[in-house]
């Protein structure tokens, strides 16, 4: 069985005040030369399809406009998407019928019967004689749902899984089973990631997905990695950078697995993208380097660009008109200026460090929210803010509570 592995595509995203309509339509156009290449039985895209659950028209049209010209690059492939924590589910598989004549199929969550209860086989993608597909969604983490009635919530994930594994093997009769996923896998490499951007970062030990697959084509986390020791589970990451922390290379794996039980190949085809992400300087200076290592940039750059301030105090009222006006006559897109973060979990996060999941998992809302507001406004926030913040929170857990 032969596959290409994508995720996290995020169509629709506004990066700052710009669209990147013109940089997804690039990805696409590898995709399809990629796709008319290695001629795959599927393509697997793990989730986050939009970048919101409300996409635009224009961003639903870029979306038919993909898929129905990837399906045209390779008739005979296999198209398999399911939703991400930003898609909306039930959208996604309105269309599913409709998406299917055309070669396409979506997965955007579950169909329960009247006991609220599922049948794992219907997540299961047979590609004829080449292997099953578990095309498993995006499931809130006690969300998932249930193959019999007696499960407590915080069970229901395991069991999900092994019921839909089970259920491939029986069907794929020996031969390869690959499952796609989107979640945050714990031990995976979060440095280099901007959470806020994500969004979501409860973790799941990889030995509750289950045991079975040949491969884990997994979705959600934007560095591209392999999580546990096996070298069946991986993330390919997203199509190309999708904030300033994620500044490193992004791909589309190619994986091919002999039989089932064989160890899988994985290839990476590099996506050289239409734009980069720039920070001058990168570790930060006095205001006015800063403005004039962004002067020394070449006027014909493209990239997006962010003008980092390493000194103490808040940045003058003037400092984002300055860059401003440094910014007319290039081609780069500029997007801020902001200082340096030198203290609390988001600055380690922006000098590259690694955390812990369970570092991330300890963290209180009202920490991470008043660490953000620090990071925009330059200043601590408000008490009244605070305060706010503080009463949503609580009747969030309330409402939390009740559910349960």
């Amino acid at each position: 069985m032969k596959f290409l592995h994508t995720s996290d595509w995020h169509i629709g995203q506004r990066f700052y005040r710009y669209d990147r309509d013109e940089e997804h339509e690039r990805f696409f156009a590898v995709l399809a030369d990629v796709m008319r290449r290695e001629q795959p039985d599927a393509l697997l895209v793990s989730g986050d399809i939009y970048d919101t659950a409300a996409p635009s028209a224009q961003s639903q049209r870029l979306l038919v406009q993909a898929l129905t010209g990837l399906h045209a690059a390779c008739p005979s492939a296999r198209i398999i998407v399911t939703a991400g924590n930003h898609d909306s589910g039930s959208r996604i598989d309105a269309l599913r019928r409709l998406w299917a004549a055309v070669g396409v199929d979506v997965v955007g969550g579950c169909v329960r019967n009247s006991d609220g209860l599922c049948d794992p086989a219907q997540f299961l993608i047979e590609i004829a004689g080449r292997g099953v597909v578990a095309a498993v969604p995006f499931f809130g983490h006690r969300a998932y749902p249930a193959e019999v009635s007696d499960l407590s919530r915080d069970d229901r994930q395991k069991a999900f899984f092994q019921a839909v594994l089970d259920e491939a093997n029986a069907l794929g009769g020996g031969l390869p089973v690959v499952m796609m996923a989107h979640l945050t896998v714990s031990g995976c490499n979060l440095s280099d990631q901007d959470l806020l951007a994500i969004g979501g970062v409860e973790a799941d030990d990889i030995a509750s997905l289950g045991h079975g697959y040949d491969y884990l084509a997994l979705g959600h986390i934007h560095k591209p990695q392999y999580v546990g020791r096996t070298g069946r589970a991986r993330y390919c990451g997203s199509p190309f950078a999708m904030s300033f922390a994620e500044d490193y290379s992004h791909f589309v794996d190619i994986v091919e697995i002999d039989a089932h039980g064989s160890a899988p190949r994985v290839s990476h085809v590099p996506i050289e993208p239409l734009r980069g992400v720039v920070t001058v300087p990168a570790g930060g200076a006095q205001l006015e380097e800063a403005l004039a290592a962004f002067a020394a940039l070449p006027d014909d750059c493209a990239d997006y660009v962010r003008v980092l301030v390493d000194e103490d105090g808040l940045l003058p009222a003037d400092a984002d008109d300055r860059a401003n006006a440094v910014a007319k006559g290039k081609a780069c897109r500029y997007c801020e200026i902001k200082k340096v973060v030198k203290a609390g979990t988001l600055g380690r996060l922006d000098r590259g460090e690694a955390l812990e999941i369970d570092e991330i998992r300890a963290l209180q809302p009202l920490d991470i929210a008043a660490e953000a507001y620090g990071r925009m406004r330059g200043a601590e926030m408000p008490d009244s803010l605070r305060a706010l913040m503080a009463e949503v929170i609580a009747m969030d857990d309330i409402n939390a509570a009740r559910e349960d």
